[in-house]
């Protein structure tokens, strides 16, 4: 599991908004050899980003908590972000071009990006509410 120290910004029920703390990429951003993440994190903005996360613990505003993410979390998120439109572009377009020809292969290209967008965030919207969800594994109340 991947884990990551935040604050809890509010309590809603069984979940928690948490605000998850800057520092980040591997750890050896410093280092000759690292990879690297951070720096591109800090490129495009802060990292510092609030979620709400899944939790069985009593917890309070202000409380100091781990989150933690499944390891496989990243590529699922990359490939429906990423992968499953440009599949749905590649697909569109030679469909599009085999049956109409350059214009259909632009047009089809556009529909299936749009289409296989769509069917991505709605598969998201499932496998994360299937339990693939960050979720709270430690906390300790900060006072």
């Amino acid at each position: 599991m991947n884990t990551r120290k935040a604050i809890v910004l509010r309590v809603e029920g069984a979940t928690a908004v948490v605000k998850v703390g800057g520092d980040g990429g591997c750890g050896r951003c410093s280092e000759t050899g690292g990879c690297g993440s951070d720096v591109l994190g800090k490129l495009f903005g802060g990292r510092c980003s609030s979620y709400s996360v899944v939790t069985d613990r009593p917890l309070t505003p202000g409380s100091e908590v781990e989150v933690a993410v499944e390891p496989r979390a990243p590529l699922l998120a990359a490939t429906l972000a990423y992968g499953l439109p440009l599949l749905g572009l590649l697909v569109g377009g030679a469909i599009g071009e085999q049956y109409v020809g350059d214009t259909g292969a632009v047009l089809g290209a556009a529909l299936g990006l749009a289409a296989f967008s769509v069917g991505a965030a709605f598969l998201a919207r499932r496998r994360l509410a299937g339990g693939l969800a960050v979720r709270v594994v430690e906390s300790s109340i900060s006072h």
